[in-house]
């Protein structure tokens, strides 16, 4: 029923985990990996188009920097909203 525990705690749940995927797609654009426990998210999931002719070996590293570069702040955004600074809701 409504007032059942499991009911109240699957509710919760859902709107965390809406609030948290729009939260990660203001801060990173992206969707990080849900289902996971919190603590050990799968932090990026790259999907390149090359032009033709184009090796991936040949822009590896510029690829990494750039995606290094947007999940740099992953660091300090968990101490961010423990301690009430970035809002979820």
């Amino acid at each position: 029923g409504l007032g059942h525990p499991d009911t109240l705690c699957d509710a919760l749940a859902e709107q965390f985990s809406v609030a948290l995927s729009r939260f990660y797609l203001d801060h990173f654009g992206f969707i990080l990996h849900i289902g996971r426990p919190i603590q050990e998210p799968q932090i990026a999931d790259l999907h390149v188009r090359m032009k033709e002719g184009c090796a991936l070996g040949e822009v590896r590293t510029y690829i990494a920097e750039i995606a290094q570069a947007h999940l740099s702040a992953i660091n300090t955004l968990w101490r961010d909203l423990l301690a009430g600074e970035q809002k979820v809701f």
